[in-house]
């Protein structure tokens, strides 16, 4: 892959998502939402971009990502449902 990315979530309901191209670094800064719905048994994370919104892998090119829990130590993105790259991000501590 051309580049490599991750996340940081906080408590508070921030992320800061940096992304590294060749040596270039870029980062992004949003609000996380947790979304649940009644019919699926899933749960999602939206993240609303407020800096960096060309770092937004999604489908309509606003500065909103969906991500979904894969377990509890994994979450994939949906760009992929619009033949974006099937990105999976795994929790690393520090």
């Amino acid at each position: 892959m051309e580049w490599q990315e991750y996340y940081i979530f906080s408590p508070e309901g921030t992320f800061v998502k940096s992304r590294t191209v060749q040596e270039e670094v870029m980062e992004a800064t949003g609000s996380i939402e947790v979304l649940e719905y009644d019919d699926d048994p899933n749960h999602y994370l939206e993240l609303t971009f407020e800096t960096g919104k060309e770092l937004a892998g999604n489908c309509t090119g606003d500065n909103k990502e969906i991500l979904i829990y894969r377990s509890s130590t994994e979450i994939s993105s949906l760009w992929m449902a619009c033949d974006g790259p099937g990105l999976d991000y795994t929790l690393s501590k520090n």
